[in-house]
């Protein structure tokens, strides 16, 4: 498989093959496909290009030791991942540097509208949530799952959300105010009170 061209075939499947057999090509192939993308979620977390740019070369980094062992269905959603808890990482580390962590709060921790520490993967509540979350987006129109992964995944700003959709930010806000009800009520059938 090494000896395809990657600019002809640069396919999840494709990536991760290249990862897995340690291909010189990965993560410049890598890096060429998501780039923009692992940028976006990382600068839209951290704020700062210099940082960003640090984080990005760090996903690269985290990608080319985990796979493999992992071997991700769909590289374009692991690399997303690892770019996402990557930045919230720089995050609380630049936070804890300056003390002022309270500035900057993750998503999901407004949507449940508490204070969380850092979600253990393997926490039983964590685990919990998340698949409530999985099975309420799971049956959502596409609507509602677009605002909800700009916002609570990507950390889109109500205004950006509203220019991606032309439409009003009230009329975002209003979708975002029936998502948490819904969501609330999904969450508290599950036995989790927010």
């Amino acid at each position: 498989m090494s000896d395809i061209k990657t600019d002809v075939c640069t396919s999840d499947t494709y990536l991760t093959e290249l990862f897995w057999e340690r291909s010189d090509n990965a993560v410049r192939t890598a890096d060429e496909k998501y780039h923009n993308i692992i940028f976006s979620v990382i600068f839209t977390i951290l704020g700062n290009r210099e940082d960003s740019e640090e984080c990005v070369n760090d996903v690269y980094l985290k990608l080319w030791n985990s796979i493999p062992p992992n071997k991700p269905s769909s590289f374009r959603a692991y690399a997303i991942k690892i770019a996402r808890n990557s930045a919230l990482g720089r995050l609380k580390a630049l936070s804890a540097q300056k003390r002022n962590f309270g500035a900057h709060t993750c998503s999901l921790e407004m949507l449940e509208g508490s204070t969380v520490s850092e979600f253990d993967e393997y926490d039983e509540r964590s685990r919990q949530i998340g698949l409530i979350i999985e099975n309420y987006l799971a049956l959502a129109d596409d609507k509602t799952m677009y605002i909800f992964m700009k916002r609570y995944y990507f950390g889109a700003s109500i205004s950006d959300i509203a220019r991606a959709m032309k439409c009003s930010r009230s009329s975002v806000n209003q979708y975002i105010k029936k998502i948490k009800t819904e969501l609330k009520q999904k969450l508290e059938e599950g036995g989790i009170y927010v």
